[in-house]
């Protein structure tokens, strides 16, 4: 019969191997020998919609692969050299017992892993394969609004190791756009998506130490440039036909007053309801765009064109004769004045 002490001494040896196991697991979770890390990594873009031009973002659908090497993970994979392969949720408690980049999606709003795939081979190599779908914000400058080009980016980096841990590299050789199925998304259209690595330095201190760290960060940009068609023949083009309308009053010298003042009125509010539609797609900026400098030279030639009617009116109380004459230089005065004044705008307000 085994004695009593006997079993406390048993049950203590079974108590201390599995701390020791669970130590050698934990250690696991710790960087691996000869840092740092380097992980390559490669980004497909499968999808880029939903851009959000007022709030700076867009969404994005794109599949990441990450490759690292591990020695401590070395297992004898048999003749057939087979990998362990973790499915799902399997990945999730697996990444805990490992070490692994602990990516962070530095400009993601949201962010949502729709299918990850983590395999580990025999050498100790490991293939962490992810679907991501998210919506991120990138700064854009609408300068050149709507002929303008933009340049949308995807910041990854690690949480918890800086550059001395964990480098990132891109793997050589692979496609990040298959721009023969999808190219254009509206009225935007892909211009080239290249990736790089770069150097991250945060403005605080590090996420882990009260020091400043670098961190190594993945960087996928893409290009995209406004096809402009659109916007064309919805602003522009409306926008000179009313210009037309109000210019038209200088062949009509003889047109009541009050219905040239009614038809500057009118070409004004059809400019003012134009650009605050405009102005909903848009974000509040502190610059001005081509379409703003467009809609300032059009209000001005409607207050000049007020100012002409004016001025004629009150020179038909001396004598018709002059407010004919008015009406015929300002036929070709205000063209003039107009391409003047764009120059001054677009030129020099630069």
């Amino acid at each position: 019969m085994v004695s009593f002490k006997h079993w406390i001494r048993s049950l203590s040896f079974l108590l201390l191997l599995l701390a020791q196991v669970g130590a050698a697991e934990s250690n696991l979770t710790a960087p691996p020998p000869n840092l740092p890390v380097t992980v390559l990594t490669k980004c497909y873009l499968t999808k880029l919609f939903a851009i959000n031009a007022a709030h700076e973002t867009f969404d994005a659908e794109f599949y990441l692969t990450l490759h690292w090497k591990d020695p401590r993970l070395v297992f004898d994979g048999g003749t057939q050299g087979n990998s362990q392969l973790y499915l799902e949720e399997a990945v999730k408690d697996k990444l805990k017992t490992i070490w692994w980049p602990q990516l962070e999606y530095t400009n993601a709003q949201t962010m949502h892993i729709n299918n990850q795939i983590l395999e580990i081979y025999p050498d100790g190599s490991v293939d962490y394969h992810m679907s991501v779908l998210g919506t991120f914000s990138s700064p854009m400058n609408f300068s050149d609004f709507p002929f303008d080009t933009q340049i949308l980016k995807i910041t990854i980096d690690s949480f918890v190791w800086d550059k001395n841990a964990l480098v990132f590299e891109q793997m050589p050789g692979q496609k990040v756009f298959n721009f023969l199925e999808e190219k254009v998304h509206n009225d935007l259209e892909i211009k080239s998506i290249s990736v790089r690595t770069d150097k991250l330095i945060p403005g605080v201190s590090s996420r882990v130490s009260d020091s400043i760290d670098e961190y190594s960060s993945y960087i996928v940009s893409i290009e995209v440039k406004r096809r402009f068609h659109f916007l064309v023949y919805q602003i522009f083009i409306p926008l000179f036909i009313v210009l037309g309308m109000s210019y038209s009053l200088f062949f009509g010298f003889s047109e009541p007053f009050l219905d040239r003042v009614m038809i500057c009125l009118s070409c004004l509010l059809v400019f003012l309801a134009s650009k605050f539609t405009l102005n909903l797609d848009l974000p509040k900026i502190g610059y001005m765009t081509i379409v703003d400098k467009a809609f300032l030279i059009a209000y001005i030639f409607i207050a000049l064109t007020l100012v002409e009617t004016v001025l004629q009116r009150m020179l038909r109380y001396k004598s018709d004769e002059l407010g004919k004459k008015l009406d015929v230089r300002a036929r070709w005065a205000m063209p003039l004045i107009i391409v003047i004044l764009a120059y001054l705008i677009f030129r020099l307000a630069e």
